[in-house]
């Protein structure tokens, strides 16, 4: 019988092969575009599930209030960590430093450096970290062990970044690499496995916390609670069943009790769990990226509306095609078939249709998922099959057949068989009408859903690429270079050489372009001695940054040539939230940033975008350091 119903099915779909090329084509581009969903769900949603505290691992973090209102950061204050070591013995904690973009240079066998293809920029750069740390996070080492980071010249690495470096990562071990061009060598103490893609924390390199207190080169105010980093970050595993909202409630009052320069901060700490952190949007700056809980959602929406439309476009030219198989229903019946027989036959044709969709479909994934890093946030390959992915495509098709086949077999088994023989089916009497134009409507207002939507889209896109930035963005090219001392020597020549080219025009040397994720702020004091409600912004370049960026003076000049900032250029903002409405009055003005000593103000510049379109524009200072990686030309 089973049999039977399969024979039918094919001699029908091949009967009608346009009906069901275009049943099999519209199916099978809604289930690869609700495959590439699920993917990119179930991606973002297993971030750091690997590990086996997953639940009970937390990171400390910082919240501070101005007059601007709340404000979040990862990072805690350098001297936080023995203090709550201290006052809590009795949890696990670990903290991690980040120094994002570094040159590391690769030694040879006996010590000496090796040739320049030797050298390596490592843009996420080199993490410092504790035993502690390796532990919290189960990193599981090949070779050596998490103790080796007590040695302060000691550095491990994962696997590809050891292969990267010796071709074996057998081989590392023992070998000795250089960071920035620093006057000391790291040994290679240890190679553990990569951390999955599914990870915030991309260990690649860790060297030792200790050594990066010990030597310092940056010059972090290891010491001082009134600075504070995202950079430096503080985590802690807590046993099940401990009390958080307490411990929650201690943590506010911590750097009240420990912060005795300044008992007037406005700042306090949290515990933030580990599987919030990726979802977060207060911490930007958290992982490799943070994903909001809504876009998903409405991704999922969009999926769900696209397989709805298919299902309803199947429904559609089902229940049409229905009138012209009347003779074949109502034979079937004179001749003893049931109800359920025809409703199986229906559901058997659905079935064959929706499975060969579903091949299909996993052909466009398979071709379309290695793109899907340039329209979505997710960069890592996405794994087609794997146990999630499977379980929902056999759901998914389920789901499919029953939602396009039932309908049609509910109509074709209510035939009555003599109209069915003479013919006397139509139209109007295939199913309620009302139901029909309902789906037809549901259809074109989820069409018109997405084109509207899309038309959204592309303006959007559109009007951030025409929008003014407030700076010059084309035609400006940044190179990256080290920030050590051995580098900074050589600036200058390097400037020279540039602008010794026809075809430059300007060259600078900052810490990042006018727009950028970095977001260093300080408290600030401006005219009256006192310090502001809210912080400030800064930015930092040479005398030819507002050259080489387009940025526009509206009073005063910029600052002039040196290494150390002796007056300041503000912008727009900031003199509005000061209570300024001339900007030449804020010319000769003092400015004192953090607890340094004042300064006058030479120059404001129009206000421009710093970070994204959506964020307001920030009060800005602007001010020279020597400390700077980045030269735009």
């Amino acid at each position: 019988m089973v049999k039977t119903y399969f024979k039918t099915a094919f001699r029908n779909l091949v009967r009608n092969r346009k009906h069901a090329i275009l049943n099999i084509l519209g199916l099978g581009v809604a289930l690869a575009a609700c495959i590439i969903v699920f993917l990119v769900i179930q991606f973002e949603y297993s971030h750091n599930k690997h590990l086996k505290g997953y639940n009970n691992l937390y990171q400390v973090v910082t919240r501070s209030m101005d007059a601007d209102g709340e404000h979040f950061t990862p990072g805690m204050p350098f001297p936080t960590t023995k203090f709550l070591r201290q006052d809590y013995p009795q949890y696990q904690f670990a903290q991690l430093m980040q120094d994002y973009g570094v040159q590391i240079t690769v030694k040879g066998a006996d010590g000496s450096s090796s040739n320049t293809n030797k050298k390596f920029w490592e843009e996420k750069g080199i993490f410092y970290g504790e035993p502690e740390l390796m532990q919290l996070f189960e990193i599981k080492f090949l070779s050596g062990d998490a103790n080796v980071l007590k040695d302060v010249n000691s550095v491990v690495l994962c696997k590809s970044m050891a292969e990267k470096y010796y071709g074996n990562w057998k081989e590392a071990i023992g070998k000795r690499i250089v960071n920035d061009n620093a006057d000391f060598d790291l040994q290679v103490a240890g190679v553990f496995e990569d951390m999955p893609d599914n990870s915030d924390f991309p260990f690649k390199m860790v060297s030792s916390y200790a050594g990066f207190v010990a030597h310092n080169g940056n010059g972090w105010p290891l010491e001082d609670w009134g600075s504070n980093t995202s950079n430096h970050q503080v985590y802690v595993s807590l046993p099940n069943g401990t009390n958080t909202a307490a411990l929650d409630q201690q943590l506010g009052m911590f750097e009240k009790k420990y912060n005795t320069e300044n008992k007037d901060s406005k700042r306090s700490h949290f515990l933030h769990p580990l599987k919030d952190i990726h979802f977060d949007e207060r911490f930007s700056t958290n992982g490799d990226h943070v994903t909001s809980k809504a876009s998903l959602y409405t991704l999922a929406f969009i999926g769900m509306l696209i397989i709805l439309m298919a299902c309803i476009n199947f429904v559609n030219l089902s229940t049409a095609l229905a009138v012209t198989r009347s003779k074949e229903v109502g034979i079937r019946k004179v001749m003893g078939s049931s109800k359920n027989q025809l409703t199986m036959q229906v559901l058997i044709e659905t079935a064959a249709v929706v499975l060969v969709a579903a091949i299909i479909a996993i052909i466009l994934v398979q071709l379309a998922l290695p793109h899907v890093k340039n329209i979505m946030v997710v960069q890592s390959k996405l794994s087609l099959f794997n146990a999630g992915s499977l379980l929902f495509i056999f759901v998914i098709i389920a789901v499919t057949i029953l939602l396009s086949g039932v309908y049609p077999a509910f109509i074709m088994g209510r035939f009555k068989p003599v109209e069915a023989i003479k013919n006397k089916i139509t139209t109007s009497k295939v199913g309620s009408v009302s139901l029909r134009r309902v789906l037809v409507v549901l259809q074109f207002a989820f069409s018109q859903i997405f084109i509207i939507a899309t038309i959204i889209a592309i303006t959007q896109m559109n009007f951030i690429k025409s929008a003014d930035l407030g700076f010059n963005k084309e035609s400006v090219l940044l190179l990256t270079m080290n920030s050590d001392s051995v580098t900074g020597s050589r600036h200058e020549a390097f400037k020279d050489a540039l602008m010794s080219r026809s075809d430059v025009k300007h060259v600078c040397f900052g810490f990042d372009a006018p727009s950028s994720d970095n977001s260093w702020q300080s408290n600030f004091a401006f005219d009256k001695m006192e310090d502001r409600e809210f912080s400030v912004q800064l930015k930092m370049g040479d005398d030819n940054y507002v050259k080489t960026y387009g940025l526009q003076l509206i009073a005063g000049k910029f600052y002039g040539a040196g290494d150390t900032a002796r007056e300041y250029v503000v912008n727009e903002t900031l003199l509005k939230k000061v209570g300024v409405t001339n900007p030449q009055e804020a010319i000769g003005k003092m400015f004192r940033l953090g607890g340094g000593r004042p300064m006058p103000v030479v120059g404001v510049v129009k206000d421009f975008k710093q970070q994204s379109m959506r964020d307001a524009v920030q009060p800005i200072v602007m001010l020279p350091k020597k400390n700077i990686t980045r030269q735009p030309v």
